[in-house]
């Protein structure tokens, strides 16, 4: 189960945009005055990261690392063995059951049956 995320207050804001020169965290360079920021997590929550964001994006810029992060925790998630077809088998059990042969059983006879008969 991952942690709830909480929000950086107007203090921490302040500190990390003064840390950050303005500019988004991406490394795309741009500013981030005049357009909308987004609280971003370098480690998702989803991987284990840290609930509280620790750097300022551009809107655009986040949008796309969130994308590429969705994409990563579902593939640690089916690597883990959390989602899928083994998932439910492990947790279900298997849905198709054996069937009992139709066959019926052959009597081999034995050696000492087969020497019996040659006398």
């Amino acid at each position: 189960m991952t942690a709830k995320r909480t929000r950086l207050s107007k203090f921490e804001f302040a500190v990390i945009f003064r840390e950050q020169n303005g500019l988004c965290k991406c490394g795309c360079g741009l500013s981030l005055e005049g357009g909308q920021i987004d609280e971003e997590h370098t480690r998702p929550i989803g991987l284990l990261g840290d609930p509280k964001p620790d750097s300022l994006w551009r809107r655009e810029c986040h949008k796309r690392k969130t994308k590429d992060d969705i994409a990563r925790i579902s593939k640690a998630e089916r690597q883990g063995l959390r989602t899928g077809q083994q998932a439910r088998r492990a947790r279900n059990g298997p849905k198709m059951k054996s069937r009992k042969t139709v066959w019926p059983k052959r009597k081999f006879r034995s050696k000492k049956d087969q020497s019996n008969d040659r006398e």
